[in-house]
This record gives structure tokens, C-alpha cells and sequence, in this order.
């Protein structure tokens, strides 16, 4: 299952002092990292100016999904936004089966 992720920073984030924004940061940096690097994370983009980060997350589960946001270092500086995505081809497949489904019906 694909999902777009959106996350916005939240103001709170930049009242902490900075030594725990530094290790928020870092940890946070090494959670995206490890999940590059295990393939469930894919194309990451941040929005400058705008504390927002984008990214598709590809896991097996919703389950999986729920799971990672509670293990993200800044699940609580954070607000999310998530979408869940079809393929292409799939979408494609499924109208023009409802179609067919439609026509031949009349």
C-alpha cells in the first residue's frame, strides 16, 4: 500500500530549546535514513519556507503505516496529513471494469 504523506512542524517544535531541536533533528534524520534504506520510504521532498514535508510511504499494512508514524521521533512536533494512493494501471483496470459492469446491464 502506497501513501502520500504530508507533515507540518508545529510552532511548539521551535519554542524547545535548541539542544533537543538538534536531537530531535538528528534522530528524525536517522529514522527517514533507515527507512530509505529499507525501501519504505521513497521520494522525499521538503517545501522551503513552508516546514512541510512530503514523501510516498510503501508498506505492506495499515497497520505498518500507524506503526512507523508512532515510532517517528517528531510524531509529537508534527502534523500529519496522509493519503492513501492507487497505481495507475490499477485505477485504469477498475473503470473500465465498472463500465463494462454498466453496459452490460442495459
Amino acid at each position: 500500500m502506497k501513501y502520500l504523506i504530508i507533515t507540518k512542524t508545529k510552532d511548539v517544535f521551535f519554542m524547545l530549546p535548541d539542544e533537543r531541536r538538534m536531537v530531535l533533528m538528528g534522530a528524525a534524520m536517522a529514522f527517514v535514513d533507515k527507512l530509505i534504506k529499507a525501501h519504505k520510504m521513497k521520494d522525499v521532498h521538503v517545501m522551503p519556507g513552508w516546514n512541510r514535508t512530503m514523501f510516498i510511504l510503501d508498506v505492506e499494512s495499515q497497520e505498518e503505516a500507524a506503526r512507523l508514524n508512532l515510532e517517528s521521533p517528531m510524531r509529537d512536533y508534527i502534523d500529519t496529513e496522509v493519503y492513501g494512493l492507487q497505481e495507475w494501471d490499477a485505477y485504469v483496470k477498475g473503470v473500465k471494469h465498472a463500465y463494462q459492469q454498466l453496459a452490460s446491464k442495459r
